[in-house]
């Protein structure tokens, strides 16, 4: 018996010390009619709240040219698809996402308005979380870091 309450004693402080290494947000999934995995989110210099799409395929986080629209100081990127390929202005531009700020290259590409999101969250964005957790029966998405 007492070797049961030391191995739990052990795992409920060591649970507890990896909660304090590590900094968790979690954002309420906003409801659309594509069931994207879309949370709310800030780009700086812009007065709205957006919505972002949490987009696992990918590379790099992309933002609609209507809400940051695209200047000639604005770097040109190539970015390949399965059947083609574009020439797209790119800019770093700040996000925060659940009270935390993320600064990001950003593709600036014109989105189909029916289409319902304002930016793709990429891989890019999902590789400063050492977690990510979808959570389709909480409809909640939450991110995690070590803390510094």
């Amino acid at each position: 018996m007492k070797k049961r309450l030391v191995a739990l004693a052990l795992a409920a402080s060591t649970a507890a010390g990896a909660s304090e290494r590590r900094a968790a947000y979690t954002i309420p999934m906003v409801p659309n009619h594509f069931d994207y995995v879309q949370i709310p989110c800030r780009v700086e210099g812009v007065s709205a709240e957006l919505r972002c799409v949490i987009d696992t395929a990918a590379l790099q986080t992309s933002i609609s040219d209507k809400v940051v629209r695209p200047d000639k100081g604005d770097e040109r990127t190539q970015i390949f698809g399965a059947t083609s390929s574009a020439d797209v202005p790119s800019r770093k531009v700040v996000f925060t996402v659940a009270g935390q700020k993320y600064r990001a290259t950003c593709f600036l590409l014109r989105v189909d308005p029916r289409q319902e999101f304002d930016v793709l969250l990429g891989r890019d964005f999902l590789a400063a979380f050492s977690k990510v957790t979808l959570d389709f029966n909480r409809r909640t998405v939450t991110l995690e870091k070590e803390a510094t």
